[in-house]
């Protein structure tokens, strides 16, 4: 899953990208995975649902919780490992709601300790599941858009200009008669955008997470 789509870019700009035009529709969507590496790399987070599988993590103990790096769509497995360490580890499976609770929006797993008692020590758990979001939120699909919108654009720009030695410049439904002009009030407008929205992700979505809070 992809954070935006060829057509939503092709909306954004009011124009059509298909195999045959400058640039392709494969052109756009290998940028549209370019930007969505982009995104995770600067946030530091995933948007789309990611499966991943026997990711190994120490047990402590101090507060019953094995913590991940991201939000967790679902768990298909968590094993538990009771050998000592230098031991050839067995692994146990356990219960969702049973041995275990399910926090995914903080990205947690309580253990149940009345259920059992793991050890203290390392590689004591191996999961397996899927992370990062169940649906792309929009600010991202937003994000994503922009960006791969501005990079037509650019594209276009400076192939037309290039050809038309300053003649005029169509992108879509938006046509200037200096691709200097163009670039300054539109792609900059969009890097502008493009900015904000970093900011605002990276101010919602890396908030710090909050300590549930049991009656008792």
């Amino acid at each position: 899953m992809s954070y935006t789509t060829v057509e939503l870019v092709a909306a954004q700009l009011g124009t059509s990208i298909d195999a045959s035009s400058t640039p392709s529709s494969s052109d756009v969507s290998t940028w549209i995975e370019e930007a969505d590496a982009e995104i995770d790399a600067r946030t530091g987070l995933t948007f789309e649902p990611e499966v991943f599988s026997n990711e190994i993590y120490d047990w402590e103990g101090n507060d019953n919780l094995i913590r991940v790096s991201s939000e967790l769509v679902s768990v298909s497995t968590l094993e538990y490992n009771n050998q000592n360490a230098g031991e050839t580890p067995v692994w146990t499976s356990k219960t969702e709601d049973v041995d275990f609770f399910l926090y995914g929006d903080s990205g947690e797993i309580e253990i149940n300790t009345k259920k059992f008692s793991p050890i203290p020590g390392h590689k004591r758990f191996k999961l397996s599941g899927t992370k990062g979001k169940a649906s792309v939120p929009k600010e991202i699909q937003r994000l994503a858009t922009l960006t791969v919108g501005n990079r037509v654009v650019e594209t276009v720009v400076q192939n037309q200009a290039y050809a038309n030695s300053g003649g005029d410049v169509q992108v879509g439904t938006i046509k200037v008669g200096n691709p200097s002009a163009f670039s300054i009030s539109g792609v900059n407008a969009a890097k502008s955008e493009i900015e904000n929205l970093y900011t605002k992700v990276i101010g919602d979505f890396r908030a710090f997470r909050v300590t549930r809070a049991y009656d008792l």
